[in-house]
């Protein structure tokens, strides 16, 4: 699961690494989005909007963030495929009764893309099974698409969407304890990404 992202990266760099045109987009930088926020979505076209977080359904008690990738295309077939930048996502572990944060990125430190659906308001980020290091505090992981694959995940010819579901390699991303600001979605700066000493 993936239930708090960040995306703090300048937007003009944001719109250069995903070929996307800023038009009147306004994207400050985010340290600590969460579900019903509006997020940074792009399309097939590499239309950049702002869309909800948690896809509008026709059942008004359910409203996913989230969606493992295994059974979408045949529960979901109206959806479009997107991507959803990001430069760090949060999970939580169990810790002697309590829950403390950990941000996992890139070893980079670079902007990736989740693998996201989409209608024409909403939005939901696909999930898959954990790599090793993410292993240690969750037992799913947002998909993260390789570079090479984002085109491909966008490509609505694609059919056999299986290469972009492998867990990101754990040897390219880094994970570190964090604030437990980052429990309140009231917080939204640069402290909830610092490192706990």
């Amino acid at each position: 699961m993936c239930g708090r992202y960040t995306l703090a990266d300048p937007a003009a760099d944001l719109a250069e690494r995903f070929s996307f045109d800023l038009d009147d987009l306004e994207l400050p930088p985010r340290y600590n989005i969460a579900p019903s926020q509006p997020v940074l979505a792009i399309g097939p076209e590499r239309g950049a909007r702002l869309l909800r977080w948690g896809l509008v359904t026709d059942d008004p008690r359910r409203s996913p963030i989230n969606l493992r990738c295994e059974p979408y295309m045949k529960r979901l077939p109206r959806l479009r495929r997107c991507l959803i930048p990001a430069d760090g996502f949060y999970e939580w572990k169990q810790v002697a009764g309590r829950k403390l944060p950990y941000r996992f990125t890139l070893r980079d430190g670079g902007p990736f893309a989740f693998a996201g659906l989409c209608n024409d308001t909403s939005c939901a980020i696909l999930t898959t099974s954990p790599n090793e290091l993410v292993a240690t505090v969750h037992d799913r992981m947002p998909v993260i698409l390789r570079p090479d694959l984002e085109a491909f995940w966008l490509d609505p010819a694609a059919r056999d969407l299986s290469p972009a579901f492998a867990p990101y390699p754990s040897e390219a991303m880094a994970a570190c304890a964090v604030s437990t600001r980052v429990n309140s979605p009231r917080n939204d700066d640069a402290a909830c990404i610092a490192p706990l000493a």
